[in-house]
């Protein structure tokens, strides 16, 4: 998710249950600035002449 430009917001622990064991939940995020901004950059790349 990091590689994709998302930030690592925090685990919430034991906050799903999975064949009868709880499991932690990773939190990931991205702004909605953020994620155009990475975008821009990619559609000036991908069409170049």
């Amino acid at each position: 998710m990091q590689k994709i430009g998302m930030s690592h917001e925090g685990c919430r622990r034991q906050h799903v249950r999975k064949w009868d064991k709880a499991e932690d939940l990773e939190l990931y995020g991205i702004l909605r600035e953020e994620w155009n901004g990475a975008n821009k950059a990619v559609d000036s790349t991908r069409y170049r002449a």
